[in-house]
């Protein structure tokens, strides 16, 4: 489980808690997980796709938009991510 989600919280009863419901209720933020997922890998294609260069005036601005929304689809996938 990613430390910065129990960071907000004091003790570490606090903690403890709230990592057990978090693991309780892991099958819903596989869920999550899955949908960005999937919106990650259509990022990914269309990073891809020749036409999306061509049909642009900018296309290196748009691959550097691109590789930053995976990242941050990275980011929160290991943010929802409960081992």
């Amino acid at each position: 489980m990613n430390s910065k989600l129990l960071r907000h919280l004091g003790s570490p009863e606090e903690r403890q808690k709230f990592s057990e419901r978090l693991k309780h209720n892991s099958d819903m933020l596989e869920v999550f997980v899955s949908l960005i997922q999937e919106e990650r890998e259509k990022s990914y294609k269309r990073q891809h796709d020749n036409t999306w260069y061509e049909n642009s005036g900018n296309w290196p601005y748009m691959q550097a938009d691109a590789i930053g929304e995976q990242r941050a689809f990275d980011t929160v996938i290991g943010l929802l991510t409960v081992s």
